[in-house]
């Protein structure tokens, strides 16, 4: 296959009214082919890409998501605070049992 910028040169001597040889022309048709295929599959791409409503909904959820673990989180903490005074309490109070006295 002839090379991109090869194929761009003969494109452009097309474009400006040069005639081509049958071969050449047969390889810069193999190029435009070649090129429409690629653009389809851009346009197709595009096309079954979410439209800017849809993603806005996704970001919509996932920010509320978002807010839900977050508080989620920040009541974990908190029990998780409240666990560590009574392990400390616990302990104090083993302590104070284990030593002679």
């Amino acid at each position: 296959m002839i090379s991109d910028d090869a194929v761009r040169a003969l494109h452009d001597r097309a474009t400006r009214g040069r005639i081509l040889s049958g071969e050449v022309q047969a390889q810069l048709e193999q190029w435009y082919a070649a090129q429409d295929n690629a653009e389809q599959g851009i346009l197709s791409f595009v096309a079954a890409s979410p439209t800017t409503p849809d993603l806005l909904e996704q970001v919509k959820t996932a920010l509320e998501r978002c807010v839900t673990l977050a508080q989620r989180i920040h009541e974990l903490s908190h029990h998780n605070d409240d666990l560590r005074r009574d392990i400390a309490q616990l302990r104090q109070k083993m302590a104070r049992h284990l030593q002679p006295g």
